[in-house]
């Protein structure tokens, strides 16, 4: 086998290896949004973002192999079945059905999450407007209410 399609194989090993701690790490995050852990959230946040961009890194490695196998293969368009004319390859190959099943998991998961932390935000949110208003008429209601603070004339000669 071509030493270029080798490397592919393990830059795409090495990813499926990162993707699969990015589905871990989002469903420990639908865990801790069930149990509304702020820190652990954060900390699952921070620790996706590290992912990232190791996947960031790996993919423009795989990006960089891709160019040069269409370059020594003479293809005009990449593609694994163009691939497997030249090379007997069913290892990349499983390899991409892998990372397309984790893939779309991720993006089922983290969908959920995001659901739920917008719902989450927006009852906070409604919260937090509850409050205002009742602070509001607390204040109004004040029997002594403080000659600073309103922008409005207050005249005491009255």
């Amino acid at each position: 086998m071509d030493p270029l399609v080798e490397q592919m194989e393990i830059g795409l090993s090495e990813m499926l290896d990162l993707y699969h701690e990015l589905l871990d790490l989002s469903i420990a995050m639908a865990k801790h949004l069930e149990s509304d852990d702020w820190e652990a959230v954060n900390e699952v946040l921070c620790a996706k973002e590290a992912i990232t961009g190791k996947i960031d890194n790996g993919q423009a490695r795989v990006e960089e192999l891709r160019t040069d196998l269409e370059r020594h293969l003479e293809l005009e368009v990449f593609s694994v079945s163009a691939l497997e004319e030249h090379f007997h390859a069913p290892e990349l190959s499983h390899i991409l059905n892998q990372l397309m099943d984790v893939i779309q998991q991720i993006q089922a998961t983290d969908g959920d999450n995001e659901r739920r932390l917008r719902q989450m935000v927006a009852n906070v949110q409604l919260q937090m407007d509850d409050l205002q208003k009742g602070q509001k008429a607390a204040k109004a209601y004040q029997p002594n209410p403080p000659l600073q603070g309103n922008a409005r004339f207050v005249d005491e000669k009255k």
